[in-house]
């Protein structure tokens, strides 16, 4: 089995290259999107083990997000 796979949502390329950088260095298979339209095209690439959802972007929020792909049977499964 790999390492676990981390998906990072944040607006702020700063964090994202932050959070990547150290996941990365501790052996995390990381992917960042910046956005809610950029996590719904890597979540079409597989499931992560782990989501990592910025509170306050642009448009919708990270609680909202995260609602809105529970209510997905793709990914109802997510804990949240």
């Amino acid at each position: 089995m790999g390492n676990a796979r981390i998906l990072i949502v944040d607006d702020d390329p700063s964090v994202l290259e932050s959070l990547s950088w150290v996941l990365r260095d501790s052996g995390f298979d990381v992917a960042a999107a910046d956005g809610r339209d950029a996590l719904i095209r890597e979540l079409s690439i597989g499931t992560p083990d782990l989501l990592l959802l910025d509170v306050i972007m642009p448009g919708a929020d990270g609680v909202q997000v995260l609602k809105e792909l529970k209510a997905d049977a793709r990914w109802c499964d997510i804990p949240g």
